[in-house]
């Protein structure tokens, strides 16, 4: 319902900071079908959502690990320069020490490896 609205950025924003599982894994969940909907939004405004990811990926819960990981995936699907940017992100969190951190990252690697290889073959 949110992704359609003028203010799902600054909505998908706030839930970030939520302790709540369901909150949190729905701002993450809402980044990613923007992708699906917004392909107007400039690239500066997704790649303002980077830093959001990572600190996300840290977070063990179940469904909060997996929504950051589909946003992931999403935006890297996008354009080849978000997928440089969010492959970039994976590859550092697959290096984590944190395991629902490495977790994100080797499950978002393998998408946008695939990806990329679209993006290419589509330029």
């Amino acid at each position: 319902m949110f992704d359609r609205t003028p203010f799902a950025f600054e909505k998908a924003r706030k839930w970030a900071v939520s302790r709540e599982e369901f909150t949190k894994g729905a701002r993450y969940a809402l980044r990613a079908t923007l992708e699906g909907y917004d392909k107007e939004a400039p690239d500066s405004k997704v790649l303002a959502f980077m830093p959001l990811i990572e600190r996300g990926a840290g977070d063990e819960r179940n469904f909060v690990r997996k929504d950051v990981s589909w946003a992931l995936r999403r935006i890297g699907g996008r354009i080849r320069v978000l997928n440089t940017a969010s492959t970039r992100v994976a590859q550092k969190l697959a290096a984590s020490d944190v395991g629902s951190s490495r977790w994100v990252g080797k499950d978002a690697l393998r998408e946008l490896t695939r990806a990329k290889a679209r993006l290419a073959r589509n330029r």
